[in-house]
């Protein structure tokens, strides 16, 4: 994780199990590469060396900075974990030490090796037993801003590695800990949504409401403000990502509460492609809201119209469609699919193109919610876009499997329904 040292280094970030952790890189693959292209040293060397110089208090300041740089590339992590007597090392200067700024470069070192894609390289932090002294450094009044970051960054990676390491952290109360130092403005915006969006992890079991109830606010906020950086709305909204799995009514009420759903139904539409894809999946999961005063909220807000200008392009067409499919399992909210300017239309040529059966079955799953649950006239529309050739034809093509298909019974119950419709017209036109 960044932490504002001279060298003015650009953060990096690395996904294991679907969280972000961060690292620094100010240019180390160069600045290793070249010592070895000038026949000095190889990485190894350089790392024995220097592990050996920290013994030496006059050369233990140049000998951390060096190792820093080398942790700043994520390839050699494994060579550093492995560089015998290192790690206790750094846990010594932490411990021990009161030089701050060679607790900082010892902190930022195993940042970065938090930071490894490899569970193990975190583990073996945690297990140098740094987790309480570095939230005392935190804690301390005595510390610098800058040792509290470096501290907090070790502790964000180590949160997002695992849902263990993640509830320690929240009971020792290490995000009030990273509010109380950004309330300071000794924590960057981005920086400090990183920091939080990590204790955020969609990491089995998931966080309860209690740890994350005043991470939500901020993460909401941070995504809707037009003052948010780039980076830190991809932060925001990947921390929402991950708790909508388990707490969209939590985050639908929040949306109401700071009225913020027109800027997240604006989110689908972002430049960023990353954070589209999420949102969608976001308003997918928030659309099984129970609270249908919502659902009618996000539709005024144009969600609706926003999910059919993606529904073609988008490399998420199964989730837009499933998205759909959650609106319209409550009856209330059919008529408003209905009146969708290009909706119907569009999700049954999706579900009449068969290249992709999954998707194909999402398209299916709105037409019957629609057939089944819509009345009279909602189903009248679908027969007049040809809903009921897209039905026979995926009964056609389905209903002779070995494995029963989804959806093929209830296929069959909305032909009948139709069926029934058209009679009643014709009948009514005999009339007439």
């Amino acid at each position: 994780m960044a932490a504002a040292m001279s060298d003015d280094p650009q953060p990096v970030t690395t996904v294991t199990d679907g969280v972000q952790r961060m690292s620094m890189n100010d240019n180390t693959a160069s600045y290793v590469k070249m010592n070895h292209d000038q026949g000095k040293e190889t990485m190894e060397n350089m790392l024995k060396r220097n592990n050996a110089a920290i013994n030496d208090l006059t050369a233990c300041a140049k000998a951390l900075k060096e190792i820093r740089r080398l942790s700043e590339d994520l390839k050699t992590i494994s060579a550093i974990v492995q560089c015998e007597g290192l790690l206790p090392k750094l846990e010594a200067i932490l411990t021990k030490c009161k030089d701050q700024q060679l607790q900082i470069e010892a902190a930022w070192i195993l940042a970065n090796v938090a930071a490894s894609p490899c569970t193990l390289h975190t583990k073996m932090v945690v297990d140098l037993g740094v987790i309480p002294t570095l939230l005392s450094l935190v804690k301390a009044p005595s510390s610098v801003a800058e040792l509290k970051h470096t501290c907090l960054d070790v502790l964000s990676n180590i949160a997002g590695d695992s849902a263990k390491y993640r509830d320690i952290l929240f009971d020792a109360g290490c995000v009030n800990d990273i509010m109380t130092l950004y309330q300071q403005r000794n924590i960057s915006d981005d920086n400090f949504t990183w920091m939080l969006r990590a204790f955020c992890s969609h990491i089995k079991p998931p966080p309860k409401w209690d740890h994350v109830k005043d991470i939500v606010p901020v993460m909401v906020r941070t995504a809707a403000s037009t003052f948010s950086s780039d980076k830190s709305i991809g932060f925001a909204v990947a921390a929402i990502y991950d708790l909508c799995w388990s707490h969209e009514e939590e985050i639908c009420k929040q949306l109401t509460k700071d009225g913020k759903v027109s800027e997240f139904v604006k989110l689908i539409e972002h430049k960023t492609m990353v954070v589209r894809q999420e949102m969608i999946t976001v308003w997918a999961h928030l659309m099984t809201t129970k609270d249908d005063t919502f659902v009618e909220l996000a539709i005024k807000h144009g969600l609706l119209n926003s999910l059919v200008k993606t529904l073609h392009s988008s490399i998420e067409t199964r989730m837009v469609l499933m998205c759909i499919a959650n609106i319209t399992a409550s009856e209330k909210q059919i008529q408003a699919a209905i009146d969708c300017k290009g909706l119907v239309q569009s999700v049954i040529m999706v579900a009449d193109v068969k290249k992709d059966p999954k998707i194909q079955m999402e398209a299916v799953v709105v037409l019957l919610n629609i057939c089944l649950y819509g009345d009279a006239n909602q189903v009248k529309t679908l027969m007049f876009y040809g809903a009921a050739f897209v039905l026979h034809a995926y009964v056609n093509e389905f209903a002779h499997c070995l494995v029963p298909h989804p959806n093929v019974a209830d296929s069959e119950r909305a032909l009948l329904r139709m069926k029934n419709l058209s009679i009643g017209i014709a009948d009514q036109k005999e009339i007439l």
